[in-house]
């Protein structure tokens, strides 16, 4: 079963070594089985918790320089959604590294945290969690909260994300073209903090 996915958002002009921090980070986790995969072993080496059973868990990383972000929000061009970035978090992404988890278990939704904030750490850059924060409480007080709309949950998600450190910016987008629902794009400090929070899940 497929797992969670996330996406460091970064500028290659800001950090044009990015390729060998990239790859001394992903040296620091496990083996890589092909150039798009890699079997984690640990993130102690990069700052997290996680210590294997000597097995690993596979995770598929991709680079591109493509902006799937553009399509999200009001902010129809490309050019203009970085500006967006650069206002907000003071980044002018040009560059992402997408991460997915092959497994869905809690452990594999903790270790793309790591490797996300561990990333984004080192490369500047902010992380997409391709989809939305909505705690618990919130959830449950919404019936059939699957199929809500974005504004059902709005004021929920904001209150939230606001009384933690850090910036979250939720963008919205239409899934379907009745309904409007968001995804969070996060800093480092804010992931850091999610990282420790007891509702810690990424997003599948």
């Amino acid at each position: 079963m497929a797992g969670p996915v996330a996406q460091v958002l970064f500028s290659t002009n800001d950090t044009p070594s990015w390729r060998a921090i990239l790859e001394e980070t992903l040296g620091r986790l496990g083996p890589r089985r092909e150039a798009d995969s890699i079997q984690v072993m640990t993130t102690r080496l990069i700052g997290g918790l996680y210590e294997g059973d000597g097995l690993g868990r596979p995770f598929l990383i991709g680079i591109g320089d493509e902006q799937p972000w553009s399509e999200m929000g009001p902010l129809a061009e490309a050019g203009e959604t970085r500006m967006f970035y650069e206002r907000t978090f003071g980044v002018y992404p040009d560059s992402t590294i997408c991460l997915s988890a092959m497994s869905n278990q809690r452990v594999d939704h903790r270790i793309l945290g790591e490797i996300a904030l561990a990333l984004a750490q080192r490369l500047g850059g902010v992380i997409d969690l391709c989809g939305l924060i909505v705690p618990r409480q919130v959830s449950l007080s919404i019936p059939d909260f699957w199929n809500a709309p974005w504004s059902a949950v709005q004021s929920g998600a904001r209150a939230f994300t606001e009384a933690m450190p850090g910036i979250a910016v939720a963008r919205t987008y239409r899934p379907m073209p009745e309904r409007e629902w968001a995804s969070h794009t996060v800093d480092a400090a804010f992931l850091q903090a999610w990282l420790s929070h007891p509702e810690f899940h990424m997003i599948k």
